[in-house]
């Protein structure tokens, strides 16, 4: 952002447009909000009670977040783990795999 900053300013003769700055400044401030994390396994539950169970178990919340009612999203590399306890709880999950259309 220096760059382009400095840039603009030896465009402009030293000063860059207040409206500019401000879009300057309000981009500064948005840059690393967001980062990539890489990617998850989307799964979906019968039910919203499904989801709020498995997403609160003791041993699976490390390794899931609940979405919306009735989804849970798996960390990459983790789904066997979590096949693993939510079968030691009774559960069957199908293999993760990404589905076809």
């Amino acid at each position: 952002m220096r760059a382009i900053r400095e840039f603009l300013s030896s465009q402009n003769d030293g000063d860059i447009p207040h409206s500019l700055e401000v879009f300057l400044s309000d981009m500064e401030n948005k840059i690393d909000k967001i980062q990539y994390l890489g990617n998850c396994s989307l799964l979906e539950c019968e039910d919203e009670y499904t989801a709020i169970l498995l997403s609160n178990d003791h041993r699976l919340k490390k390794l899931c977040l609940r979405a919306e009612d009735r989804y849970l999203v798996v960390r990459d590399g983790k789904e066997n783990e979590f096949r693993k306890i939510a079968r030691e709880s009774g559960y069957v999950v199908p293999l993760l795999r990404a589905k076809t259309v």
